[in-house]
């Protein structure tokens, strides 16, 4: 779990403290984990990259005012008041909408600098490289992100397979660093394939 994350679970949580669970969940442990889960999987997915905490706060804040009951809103209510701050906010400060891009690099920087979910192929191997020479991803954000993904893979899968696991995405990201550099020493021209300028009189042109 990222350091957003964690903040926003931390606090959620205890707001929640002040209100009691519905009675079909209070007898099954369960149940309770995962209601918590996907309340929170709502405020992780609609929260802004930056100033969450006080965005948070917003949200609950017209969640206090609302509650009917004394009992947990549904995650229904949940994402109507998270939809509201948003409209909110970007109403209050247009700039905060940030810009929609389709460019993959460009979107895998931004969710990894908000703390969210990306693919192992953007920490390691041929994306990896892409994303990391932008320099939209710090070096520190990487090692954060790959550590998490082979204790994810520990717990899921055990300490043995998950370092067999490691072996494999190193190996993979190895390669294409010795790909990358044999590219870069030959200068390979860039641009489409069959649309370049012939360099020699026997190569012809294109068709």
């Amino acid at each position: 779990m990222s350091t957003k994350n964690e903040v926003l679970y931390d606090v959620f949580t205890r707001w929640l403290d002040r209100y009691s669970p519905r009675r079909a969940l209070q007898q099954n442990e369960t149940a309770l984990k995962d209601e918590v889960n996907a309340l929170m999987r709502v405020i992780w997915k609609m929260a802004p990259r930056e100033d969450y905490e006080n965005w948070l706060a917003k949200v609950l804040n017209q969640l206090d005012y609302q509650m009917k009951t004394s009992a947990w809103p549904t995650v229904a209510e949940i994402g109507a008041a998270c939809s509201n701050q948003n409209k909110a906010r970007i109403l209050s400060n247009p700039r905060s909408a940030e810009p929609f891009s389709l460019d993959p690099v460009k979107i895998a920087a931004k969710r990894m600098n908000a703390g969210e979910a990306v693919g192992d192929a953007w920490l390691y191997g041929r994306n990896s490289l892409d994303l990391m020479a932008t320099g939209l991803v710090t070096a520190e954000t990487l090692r954060r992100y790959r550590s998490a993904l082979y204790f994810s893979a520990k717990d899921t899968y055990g300490e043995e397979k998950a370092k067999r696991m490691e072996a494999e995405w190193l190996l993979r990201h190895g390669k294409a660093e010795n790909l990358h550099a044999v590219m870069a020493a030959a200068d390979l021209p860039e641009g489409e394939p069959f649309k370049r300028m012939p360099t020699h009189p026997n190569d012809g042109w294109a068709a």
